[in-house]
């Protein structure tokens, strides 16, 4: 049953974007629902029920993922902007080498 949790987990975070993050909250995710799945079969719930059961304690997770798109996003739109303070930092970098090399005109 493990196999059958683990690709619905797959499946729900198939649009999630490929970061530690997302990785950690599947991992998590799939984690916890095997856990509940276990604790309802111990409990006399026969396989299938205790399946319906831990996938349904999942409830919506669009936000999360939600979520986690915007972070990338955001993350994104900073690294856009790097290139540029990067090429003013070297620069400036360069003018400072000149002047400590040469000295000030």
């Amino acid at each position: 049953m493990s196999k059958k949790i683990a690709e619905y987990v797959n499946f729900i975070f198939r649009n999630a974007p490929n970061t530690r993050e997302a990785m950690e909250l599947k991992e998590e995710i799939e984690n916890n629902v095997s856990d509940k799945y276990d604790k309802l079969v111990a409990g006399g719930l026969d396989e299938e029920q205790a399946f319906s059961k831990a996938i349904a304690s999942i409830g919506n997770i669009d936000e999360l993922l939600d979520e986690l798109k915007r972070s990338v996003a955001q993350e994104s739109s900073a690294v856009k902007e790097f290139p540029a303070a990067e090429s003013e930092n070297r620069q400036k970098k360069g003018a400072c080498h000149k002047i400590c090399v040469n000295g000030i005109s």
